[in-house]
């Protein structure tokens, strides 16, 4: 073979490969980062989870009313999520999940031991929460969910430094497993509201920064039939 054609042979073999690289790039899907939030009631208070996506064990012994740290994992639709006792491999409750591409995602667990229908153990995936864009000087950016299992609304506000009590059309009527658009108050010591029915619970006062992101879980049930634990909100921090 003349040195001209070898020449032209290696480089139709470069070629090749090159584009087989490419095409087996693409068979990576694309990612997204996902937290877990747990409001799971189990029979004597909070139930600590673990949580497995597409078989794989990826948080581990998330506590009640507590936010697990952000995972990196494959994005995708009907994805199945499971929710086991954390540290006993049994399962409470599995079921697909749409994990969106690109995003910072919160998976809610909740439900309490025994309830029927919703009020049973779930796992969901509530939509995107924006860490990546900082809200305008002297505000905070808050979303807040209503994890409470009690088949009731729940109206949320705040104040903040002891001003007027702020709420708004988002904020009202906030139904079980449903997570608020973005607020942007401003910041400082915030004290936050939830009313089910006709009982009221407030946070503990937090001092917010400037510029962060804040979540608002309720958790809990009501107190008819001394219901453990009670209503509260967690104020969780995001970034």
């Amino acid at each position: 073979m003349r040195t001209s054609s070898r020449l032209w042979a290696l480089s139709l073999a470069a070629l090749s490969f090159a584009i087989a690289g490419c095409g087996s790039s693409s068979n990576n899907p694309p990612q997204s980062r996902v937290r877990v939030i747990n409001a799971a009631i189990g029979a004597t208070g909070g139930q600590s989870v673990d949580v497995q996506l597409g078989g794989q064990t990826v948080f581990t012994n998330v506590g009640f009313g507590q936010e697990s740290n952000s995972v990196t994992v494959n994005s995708g639709t009907g994805i199945v999520a499971k929710a086991l006792l954390a540290g006993t491999g049994t399962s409470v409750v599995s079921g697909p999940v749409n994990i969106q591409a690109n995003v910072d995602q919160v998976l809610l667990v909740s439900g309490v031991t025994g309830g029927i229908g919703t009020l049973g153990y779930q796992v969901v995936a509530l939509s995107p929460q924006d860490y990546s864009s900082t809200p305008s000087g002297g505000q905070i950016r808050v979303y807040f969910i209503n994890a409470s299992p009690t088949n009731q609304t729940a109206n949320f506000s705040y104040t903040v430094d002891s001003g007027a009590v702020q709420t708004n059309a988002d904020l009202t009527n906030v139904t079980y497993l449903q997570m608020t658009p973005a607020q942007l108050p401003t910041f400082g010591s915030t004290t936050f509201t939830a009313t089910v029915g006709g009982e009221v619970v407030n946070s503990t006062p937090i001092t917010t920064t400037g510029g962060k992101t804040y979540t608002v879980v309720l958790t809990g049930r009501t107190a008819v039939g001394g219901a453990n634990p009670g209503l509260a909100l967690q104020v969780i921090q995001n970034n």
